[in-house]
C-alpha cells in the first residue's frame, strides 16, 4: 500500500509498513511491466545504453535510467519536456493511426473504437502517468467530438480531463507532470492567441504561430520551472523550433518500430536510425544548455504565482471586457503583482529558527535556518529538492554548504550562491570548498559547528545557533 511516486514526489504523503505487509513477488510481472522490460531490453541492445534510456523516455515517460549529464543537458536547453509522454505523443500516435485507417478506408466509427483502444492500451503503458492521462482524455474526447460533429472546446476539455483525474486519484493535484502538464496546455489556449496576433504584424504565419506556442509553454509554467528545475533558458524557445518537427517524424517511426521488433526482432536494425538521431538532439541541447543565457530562477510566492496566472490568463479573450477597461484591469493586476513581489522579496520577515529534512531519490537535506534568517545545509543533493526544503523553511540566503555525505555539482554551487562551502576529507574535492578539519569550529553568520571525528574519519558535526545545539 505503500505509494512510491508521491513519496517521491514530495506530495504529503505518510505510510506505515509492517514486515508482515511485505509480499516477495520474485520475477512474477505484470503484462505491462513485461512488455516495457521487453522494449527497454531491445532499445538497449540496439542503440546503446544511453541513446536506449532516452528512447525509452520519449515511448514511456520514464527517467530513471538516463545518465545524469544527458539528463541535466535536456533540463537546460529546456527540452525537458520530450521526455515525458504528454499531448506531443498523443498527436503523433493519432494522426500516424488516422493516415493508416484512412489508408484502409475504415469507416468513422470504427476508426474512433480503434484510436480509443489503442490510446487506452499506450496509457495502460506508461502507468497511468498524469501528463498521459491528461493528453489521452483530451485526445478521445476531441475524437468523439469529430464524430459526432460537435465543435470541440479545449479549455473545457481541459478542465475535464483536470477533474477526471484529480477525482481518482486526488494527490496527483501534487504531482510534478500534473502541473507541468496541464498549465503547458492552459497556456497554448490562453496566451498563444494573444502573442500569435502580435507575430504575425511582423512575421509568417507559420513561424509566428511556432514562436507563440513555444513562447506561451514556457511562460505559463514558468513558477513551476523554478520550483522545479530552478533555471530558465532564453534560447530553448529556438531550440524547440528545431527538435520538435524532428520527433514529430522521430516518435512516430520509434514506436512503429519498437512495437513491431518486440514481435519480429529481425527489424530491431532499424532503431540504429533513430540513435543516430537521438545523438544529434543531445549535440544540440549541450550545445543550447552551456549558453550564458541560463538564468536561474528562484521559487515564487504562493501569491506571488496566483497573481501572475490571474495576469496571464485575464490578458487573453476569456476576460469579457470591454476594450478600454481591459488595459486598467491589467494594470491593476500587475501592480499587485510586482508590490507583493517586491514585499516577499526585500521586506524584512521574522523567522524562527527551524529545521528541515527532506529524503528525495537516495539523497537526504537537512537545512538550518535561524532567527536572522540565514541558513545552512548540509548535503545540497538535487538542487530542485534543495529549492523545495528552501521554500519550506522560508528562506532563500543560504550561507554556508557542508558536503558530508555527498556533493553538489559545480553548476549547482553556482546556483545556490552561498558565502561558504566545505566538503567531507572522504569527498573527492571540487572548486571554492575548503575541506572541514575536526581540529577547529567555525562560526559562520550565527551558527558554529565542528565536525566530529573518530578514528581519522569525520562522522558528524556539532551544530549551534540560536539556542539549539544539535
Amino acid at each position: 500500500n505503500f505509494n512510491l511516486s508521491y513519496y517521491r514526489d514530495n506530495s504529503p504523503y505518510f505510510a506505515e509498513i509492517k514486515i508482515e505487509d511485505v509480499k516477495v513477488i520474485g520475477n512474477h510481472l505484470k503484462l505491462d511491466e513485461k512488455f516495457r522490460l521487453k522494449v527497454k531490453d531491445l532499445l538497449y541492445e540496439s542503440m546503446g545504453v544511453d541513446n536506449g534510456a532516452t528512447a525509452f523516455a520519449i515511448l514511456f515517460g520514464s527517467t530513471n535510467d538516463i545518465n545524469d549529464d544527458i539528463y541535466d543537458s535536456y533540463q537546460n536547453s529546456g527540452i525537458l519536456h520530450l521526455l515525458a509522454v504528454s499531448g506531443l505523443n498523443v498527436t503523433f500516435l493519432v494522426a500516424l493511426l488516422g493516415f493508416f485507417l484512412k489508408l484502409l478506408k475504415i469507416n468513422r466509427w470504427t476508426n474512433f473504437l480503434v484510436c480509443f483502444f489503442v490510446l487506452f492500451i499506450y496509457i495502460y503503458l506508461c502507468g497511468f502517468a498524469p501528463s498521459i492521462v491528461r493528453a489521452g482524455i483530451m485526445g478521445i474526447i476531441f475524437l468523439a467530438t469529430s464524430l459526432s460533429g460537435k465543435c470541440y472546446d479545449g479549455l473545457n476539455t481541459l478542465g475535464l480531463a483536470g477533474i477526471l483525474t484529480i477525482l481518482f486519484s486526488p494527490l496527483t493535484a501534487l504531482d510534478n507532470g500534473f502541473l507541468m502538464s496541464y498549465f503547458c496546455v492552459l497556456g497554448l489556449y490562453t496566451i498563444h492567441p494573444v502573442l500569435s496576433t502580435c507575430f504575425r504584424k511582423f512575421l509568417p504565419k507559420v513561424i509566428a504561430d511556432s514562436f507563440s506556442v513555444a513562447i506561451s509553454s514556457q511562460i505559463m509554467i514558468l513558477p513551476f520551472m523554478a520550483s522545479f528545475y530552478s533555471n530558465f533558458n532564453f534560447l530553448s524557445f529556438f531550440l524547440n523550433l528545431i527538435v520538435v518537427p524532428i520527433f514529430s517524424v522521430l516518435y512516430p517511426f520509434l514506436f512503429v518500430v519498437a512495437v513491431i521488433s518486440v514481435a519480429l526482432p529481425i527489424f530491431d536494425f532499424l532503431l540504429v536510425l533513430c540513435g543516430f538521431v537521438l545523438s544529434f538532439v543531445l549535440s544540440c541541447a549541450e550545445l543550447f544548455g552551456l549558453t550564458s543565457l541560463l538564468i536561474p530562477l528562484k521559487p515564487f510566492n504562493a501569491v506571488v504565482s496566483a497573481l501572475f496566472f490571474v495576469l496571464l490568463f485575464s490578458s487573453s479573450s476569456y476576460l469579457m471586457l470591454g476594450y478600454k477597461n481591459k488595459p486598467f484591469f491589467l494594470g491593476v493586476i500587475l501592480s499587485l503583482l510586482l508590490s507583493t513581489n517586491l514585499i516577499f522579496n526585500f521586506a524584512p520577515i521574522a523567522t524562527k529558527p527551524s529545521i528541515v529534512y527532506s529524503y528525495n531519490f537516495g539523497y537526504d537535506i537537512i537545512t538550518f535556518t535561524n532567527t536572522r534568517n540565514k541558513t545552512l545545509v548540509i548535503d545540497g543533493g538535487y538542487f530542485s529538492n534543495l529549492n523545495n526544503a528552501l521554500n519550506t523553511a522560508n528562506s532563500n540566503d543560504v550561507v554556508c554548504h557542508i558536503a558530508l555525505n555527498h556533493t553538489l555539482s559545480q553548476g549547482d554551487m553556482e546556483k545556490l550562491d552561498a558565502s561558504h562551502y566545505f566538503y567531507n576529507s572522504q569527498l573527492s574535492a571540487y572548486e571554492g570548498c575548503e575541506m572541514l578539519d575536526a581540529r577547529y569550529e567555525y562560526s559562520i553568520e550565527g551558527f558554529k559547528f565542528k565536525a566530529i571525528e573518530y578514528g581519522g574519519i569525520i562522522i558528524g558535526l556539532d551544530i549551534t545557533f540560536d539556542n539549539f545545539s544539535i
